[in-house]
């Protein structure tokens, strides 16, 4: 079974894409990664210069072109919250979210060394997870991340 794994910036999807890669013997591929490679240019160039309108469409155009070869894909933190790209994730399989609390996400957005291109200041997490609460309450099982 294929599984996209869903949730919060900073929650640890791909953390735990590599975990089952890594000790499950699965194949396990970074959307993010994969638009970026598309693109030719990393996501916060994208944002930057052509917003994220056309961001979510790499992003979609991306997913729906995925081989079928990969048993784990994390998603970015946005890619449930367009329709097309909600269905072309269903349509691989189970869509799996990760669930934390704002403050665990919190600190460990602190600890990263990632670009977070609408996470530009820390008020901005809660405004974002508000706005996302029904994308990230559309997946099949949610699990604690904690």
């Amino acid at each position: 079974m294929k599984v996209s794994v869903s949730g919060p910036p900073g929650v640890g999807k791909s953390t735990l894409g590599k975990y089952l890669a890594e000790n499950h013997g699965l194949n396990s591929q970074d959307l993010d990664q994969l638009v970026e490679s598309h693109a030719g240019r990393k996501i916060e160039e994208i944002f930057q210069h052509d917003g994220e309108q056309v961001f979510r469409k790499f992003e979609a155009d991306t997913l729906e072109s995925l081989d079928a070869s990969t048993d784990v894909l994390t998603l970015g933190g946005g890619a449930l919250t367009t329709t097309i790209t909600r269905r072309a994730a269903r349509k691989r399989g189970l869509v799996m979210g990760l669930e934390a609390p704002i403050e665990t996400i919190q600190k460990r957005l602190e600890t990263s060394n990632s670009e977070r291109p609408l996470l530009a200041d820390s008020d901005s997490l809660g405004a974002l997870l508000s706005e996302r609460k029904d994308s990230y309450a559309s997946v099949d099982i949610s699990l604690d991340a904690v």
